[in-house]
């Protein structure tokens, strides 16, 4: 019996990030088994008037309120003869879409939105401002949204015991996160050439504080046998552009918002991703880095240890001394060579992309 399947995502690609493509490539794995599937999701004006089939798409920039109605109203209508819900960001338009339908709802629970707005700057993901009661309502009225799922699923083991010690002690459902890196060989080459005299490092984030690339850039001080390249954009932008001019750094280059394409390219011809974020789900630039087979420095969190294992280079994302004298570590030819071939072997154990998208696909 064929499955009628409903995705609800705040991004789709042209949108680059991990949860565009892991939606993109689920959507992609259902149509094999020719099962329906419908994606409702959220788009930039100039893409949201692009037809594609059996997705549907919501002006991201239209007025939040009259969005916010558009949503619920859409999600509802698109709701009957479904067999289940995938609910992968938008989560209070789902849960006030199903009031009164009996659905098989499943939420993909990747981090935790309201700490990563709120409390980032803490470093500790369990932390909880006292006597904040606008942030106690915050969670508590999330809280009740999420145990109304008929099921949590979580990349990692540390997302899932932060779920049931937190949120509500319930069975959650363990899916690790995939790369997907099929399309580095089928685009417009991009040359690389000009910085391959000095070791290049490649930083790849939404531009906000938590990600600590003001550190990074910081740390760069000293380094000037070393490329850092960041790609991303964010609200944080101008102030990484003002630090890289006020230290005269000549060997910091921030590219923007690229296209994946050419992400890609960059991992591939540059020396290792660096990601010193206070907090991670499951990164999707560490798991796109591993595929290629590249070092890795990274903050000394837990879910990078549970996603990189022996193939990073683990660091305090607070202390500067720390990430410059990690990233000298880069000069030697072994160390690199070493942290690369673990990258290959933790890549081919752990992170296969059909293991994980039939497992969605079993859960559906």
């Amino acid at each position: 019996m064929k499955k009628n399947i409903l995705i609800i995502s705040g991004i789709y690609p042209p949108d680059i990030g991990g949860p565009a493509t892991f939606v993109k490539e689920l959507i992609e794995f259902i149509k094999i088994k020719k099962d329906k599937v419908k994606l409702i999701t959220l788009q930039d004006q100039k893409n949201s008037k692009l037809y594609e089939k059996n997705i549907i798409k919501i002006p991201r920039n239209q007025n939040k309120i009259l969005r916010t109605l558009n949503l619920i109203f859409t999600i509802r209508k698109n709701s009957k003869n479904i067999d289940s819900i995938l609910c992968c960001g938008l989560i209070l338009e789902t849960y006030l879409s199903q009031i009164g339908l009996k659905n098989k709802k499943i939420y993909r629970f990747v981090s935790d939105s309201i700490w990563d707005k709120y409390l980032s700057d803490s470093n500790n993901i369990y932390f909880r401002k006292e006597n904040n009661y606008f942030l106690d309502l915050l969670f508590y009225f999330r809280n009740n949204i999420l145990k109304s799922f008929n099921l949590i699923i979580t990349p990692t083991d540390y997302l899932k015991k932060y779920y049931q010690e937190k949120i509500e002690k319930r069975n959650i459902k363990v899916i690790r996160n995939f790369a997907s890196i099929n399309s580095v060989n089928n685009c417009k080459k991009v040359n690389f050439k000009k910085y391959k005299n000095k070791i290049n490092l490649i930083a790849i984030c939404r531009f906000v504080k938590l990600k600590n690339i003001s550190n990074l850039i910081e740390a760069f001080k000293e380094l000037s046998e070393f490329n850092l390249h960041i790609y991303g954009s964010g609200p944080e932008e101008n102030n990484y552009k003002y630090q890289i001019k006020k230290n005269k750094s000549k060997n910091i280059f921030i590219h923007g918002l690229k296209k994946r394409e050419e992400i890609f390219q960059a991992l591939v011809e540059f020396d290792c991703l660096v990601n010193i974020s206070t907090n991670e789900g499951m990164s999707f630039s560490v798991l796109e880095a591993l595929a290629f087979n590249k070092p890795l420095i990274l903050s000394n969190i837990k879910p990078n240890f549970e996603t990189a294992k022996t193939a990073g280079i683990y660091v305090n994302p607070k202390s500067i001394i720390q990430i410059r004298e990690s990233i000298k570590l880069l000069k030697s030819d072994k160390i690199r060579a070493l942290l690369s071939d673990n990258s290959k072997k933790i890549t081919s154990r752990f992170y296969d992309k059909e293991t994980s998208l039939n497992s969605y696909y079993i859960e559906l």
